[in-house]
């Protein structure tokens, strides 16, 4: 959906995202402006990897990969592949593939933190058994995004792995 502002002849700008609401603000001040946009809306979105330019001086991703608790789980399969051809185009892509991609694992994020020092060395736990091999460290609690499968079964055993890291937590402090 492209604002009334746009040109087709001149480059411009493109905000790619998944809540509509969440933008209101944002495309109010650029029409305000005059700042030519289009809104691509992640779940309705397609594109053609046939074309190998890109229509705009730059594409802001603003795809959130919660959106699945919104019902638009597809878009966060389709934003994958559109970031991925747009960085083959070389196109200009403010929070792009290589970047988004972070958004997903947090594995990669604290790899990330530690390869910047900017974090302090923690072992990454997948579930409550790992946390025994980390006994007497400190352990830094992460949570990835899960699909909703993988929400609802998680869900039902939060209570257990909260249970075990207060366990664990009393533990070590009494030791």
């Amino acid at each position: 959906m492209a604002n009334a502002m746009a040109h087709a002849h001149e480059p411009h700008l493109a905000i790619y995202y998944e809540h509509p609401e969440w933008f209101i603000p944002l495309f109010a001040e650029h029409d305000r402006r005059g700042v030519a946009y289009d809104r691509l809306l992640a779940h309705e979105h397609a594109f053609d990897p046939a074309e190998r330019t890109s229509p705009y001086a730059l594409i802001v991703n603003r795809m959130s990969p919660s959106a699945f608790k919104r019902g638009h789980t597809q878009a966060i399969f389709g934003t994958l592949p559109y970031l991925a051809y747009l960085k083959e185009i070389g196109a200009n892509v403010l929070n792009g593939y290589d970047v988004y991609v972070y958004e997903f694992s947090k594995a990669r994020q604290l790899g990330l933190f530690e390869r910047l020092r900017a974090y302090p060395n923690n072992p990454l736990c997948h579930n409550s058994m790992a946390l025994q091999c980390h006994r007497g460290k400190r352990i830094q609690v992460t949570r990835a995004h899960l699909s909703p499968c993988e929400e609802h079964t998680a869900a039902a055993r939060v209570w257990d792995h909260l249970m075990f890291a207060y366990h664990a937590a009393i533990s070590w402090l009494i030791r």
